[in-house]
């Protein structure tokens, strides 16, 4: 369908004696949905204007609603759709609307449903992607633990895949894949260049950057073991690029739920976090929902922290505690 198949009605009103300026200035007041869906159509100088400064049509949420309105617009301008964020459970049009699509954003509590997120993963869009973000917090919860285990091998078989070109992957419900001592499937993606995660211990960002061999930027909410664990061998750590780490730590759910005091292996984890010390400029570490009860559990302060970690760290230009 083309712009001169949509009948666009030739509404006159005093808007239209407006400047140019001024409806730009009031379109940044507006979301990508509300110009489209009150704008696109209301008559030829505000369509023309639209198709002219395309960064007002870039950033769509999936409609819900008048889907038919929806569909005949965005067979003209879908193409124009370069971020595309989805609030509820199931996709309410064709992701063939959206040829080039750039980014996917999901922000519904309970992420996509199994057939939606399957035809997503599946969908010749998903191979162009930059970017891919998962907000839910909570995507899993309402499933058995053999359907997560199942999920999160599928989700990452795909984001952990030399065929698509993912370079910002963020996913924030806790995923366990990855303490796991065999993982089958899983490619190194080299487009990969930043990741946020939720992994239920630190010592599994070495499973991750094994995957990741050009990633820059990584942010873990995660858990400190109170055992060490040693880090995966198969990574060769000369290879890591890893410029800008952020850390948050919290504590194990069992822990919180049987009120039990971790001994906690800050020692270790100083000394995990030295392996990147050639190429780190930023560091974070929150440690705020820990339950340190006593402070010299806490050894990362003053002298002893200089002295165990920040010296060691030559490229280090920001940090964060």
């Amino acid at each position: 369908m083309t712009n001169d198949d949509i009948i666009i009605l030739e509404s006159h009103t005093l808007f239209d004696k407006l400047p140019k300026e001024i409806i730009f200035n009031i379109f940044n007041y507006l979301s990508c949905n509300d110009i489209i869906y009150t704008f696109f159509l209301f008559n030829s100088r505000l369509n023309h204007l639209l198709l002219e400064h395309e960064h007002y049509l870039n950033n769509l949420e999936l409609p819900i609603t008048n889907l038919n309105y929806w569909q005949n617009i965005l067979s003209i301008i879908g193409s124009k759709i370069k971020t595309l964020k989805i609030s509820t459970i199931d996709l309410s049009l064709s992701l063939d609307l959206f040829p080039n699509i750039k980014s996917i954003i999901i922000t519904s509590l309970y992420g996509l449903s199994n057939r939606s997120l399957q035809t997503l993963l599946a969908s010749k869009q998903f191979q162009i992607l930059h970017t891919f973000k998962i907000k839910s917090k909570n995507y899993l919860k309402p499933r058995s633990s053999l359907f997560c285990d199942n999920f999160e091998h599928y989700l990452f078989t795909k984001i952990f895949n030399e065929e698509n070109l993912l370079e910002i992957f963020e996913y924030l419900t806790l995923t366990t894949l990855f303490s796991r001592k065999i993982l089958n499937n899983l490619q190194i993606n080299s487009s990969l260049l930043s990741l946020t995660l939720y992994l239920y211990e630190f010592i599994y960002i070495f499973s991750v950057l094994q995957y990741t061999p050009n990633l820059i930027y990584l942010n873990v909410k995660t858990t400190l073991s109170d055992t060490h664990k040693k880090q995966n061998e198969c990574i060769n750590i000369n290879n890591i690029k890893l410029k800008q780490l952020y850390l948050t730590f919290v504590m194990k759910h069992s822990t919180r739920l049987q009120n039990v005091d971790q001994q906690l292996d800050f020692l270790h984890l100083i000394s995990d976090i030295k392996l990147f010390s050639s190429t780190l400029i930023c560091l974070s570490m929150n440690f705020v929902d820990l339950n340190i009860n006593d402070i010299d559990e806490f050894p990362l302060n003053g002298f002893t922290l200089q002295h165990q970690l920040l010296e060691s760290m030559i490229e280090l230009k920001q940090f964060y505690l």
